[in-house]
């Protein structure tokens, strides 16, 4: 901008009934300002994944009402959005750009923001599980769940679903899955759960009891004795489980009756 320029003034003539009797020598040059011209600028962001802050990328800068054929452009400055969390159209604002080119100062601009959205960050989680001991089922039991990949001091937690061994047979390191779980916590909004990862876990068997029946026999000197019937109890429906073999005894050889 440019104060006190000097104005010519060219062409004039002068009128009136007496102006016969005059001649216009020169007109004096007088003095005034141009001030600059304000305008409007507008900028596009780029859509970024949650990271934790409220910048913003900047990817183009345009200033609005530039007089052809002026070279002015709006370049540099600092973008941000209204807050770090996830949401769609939020508003970006642009502090510190400038004016640059041939022309620039002869325009003054006012920052026009563009809302670009910020998409949820996704975050694979793990867990871990309890062994247990053989119950007839794959039901698991969930010990601990954890987000992975959550931005410092974020709160996010993962919680709920449901665990399940790989089968229900007794063995070990077997394979673990969870599904059904939930992102929750103050900035849960923020991520999406792409996945949860497997873990391994225990089956061990299940103590049971078995009880038999024994024939009687007529006295033959020794111990020996015939099972009649051999049952194992505590076995859970609808398992398929028997007791077999094994060699009997009586407590002693001799006439008796019970015998234990």
């Amino acid at each position: 901008m440019a104060n006190g320029k000097t104005l010519t003034l060219t062409g004039a003539t002068l009128s009136g009934g007496d102006a016969g009797n005059y001649i216009l020598d020169s007109v004096a040059t007088t003095t005034a300002n141009i001030t600059a011209l304000h305008i409007t600028g507008s900028f596009t962001a780029s859509n970024k994944i949650y990271n934790g802050n409220a910048s913003a990328t900047v990817l183009t800068e345009t200033p609005n009402g530039i007089i052809t054929p002026d070279v002015v452009t709006l370049t540099g400055g600092t973008a941000t959005f209204s807050d770090k969390n996830v949401g769609t159209a939020k508003t970006v604002t642009l502090t510190g750009a400038t004016l640059s080119g041939g022309d620039a100062a002869t325009t003054s601009w006012t920052r026009w923001p563009r809302p670009p959205p910020i998409s949820p960050r996704c975050t694979s989680p793990h867990l871990h599980r309890n062994s247990k001991t053989y119950n007839g089922n794959t039901s698991a039991t969930v010990l601990t769940e954890t987000p992975n990949g959550i931005i410092t001091p974020d709160v996010v937690t993962l919680t709920g679903g449901t665990a399940t061994f790989s089968d229900k047979n007794v063995g070990t390191a077997k394979t673990v899955t969870l599904t059904g779980a939930t992102l929750s916590g103050g900035d849960a909004g923020n991520y999406i759960l792409d996945s949860v990862a497997t873990t391994t876990a225990n089956i061990t068997a299940l103590h049971i009891t078995g009880t038999f029946t024994a024939n009687s026999k007529t006295y033959n000197g020794n111990t020996s004795a015939t099972v009649l019937t051999e049952t194992p109890n505590g076995i859970i429906t609808p398992d398929v489980v028997t007791l077999t073999g094994g060699t009997a005894t009586f407590s002693d050889k001799n006439v008796g009756t019970p015998r234990p």
